[in-house]
């Protein structure tokens, strides 16, 4: 694989949960892109992860994003602590997501259905 097919796929990956998508479910659910950052469990607060979210999510042009955190080892580096691992999925708009929350309904929709996207 080639270093631009290699990041093309970083792209379209939810680390949070090693998912991803192919380029045509990117067309299809209109998804704009994926955002991942990993790091230290204690500084990755709810904080910087609505921060974090909102540097990638674009409210004021309809967007809405996503959020999906899980706590990770990594044997492939060398850190002995599990690390905090955050993704972003954002959507061009709110129909788009939820088209795709409906599709894939085991792991967004809940007893309580309530769908909760990063709108603003």
């Amino acid at each position: 694989m080639s270093y631009k097919e290699e990041l093309e796929k970083e792209l379209r990956t939810i680390k949070a949960r090693d998912y991803v998508f192919t380029p045509g479910d990117m067309l299809r659910f209109r998804i704009r892109g994926v955002f991942n950052s990993v790091g230290e469990i204690e500084k990755m607060d709810d904080e910087y992860i609505q921060a974090f979210a909102r540097s990638v999510v674009r409210a004021d042009q309809g967007e809405i994003g996503v959020i999906e955190v899980s706590i990770k080892s990594m044997p492939d580096i060398e850190i002995k602590n599990p690390l905090k691992v955050i993704s972003v999925v954002v959507f061009a708009d709110i129909w788009s997501w939820q088209i795709f929350a409906m599709t894939h309904q085991d792991i967004y929709i809940h007893e309580d259905h309530n769908l909760q996207p990063l709108m603003n």
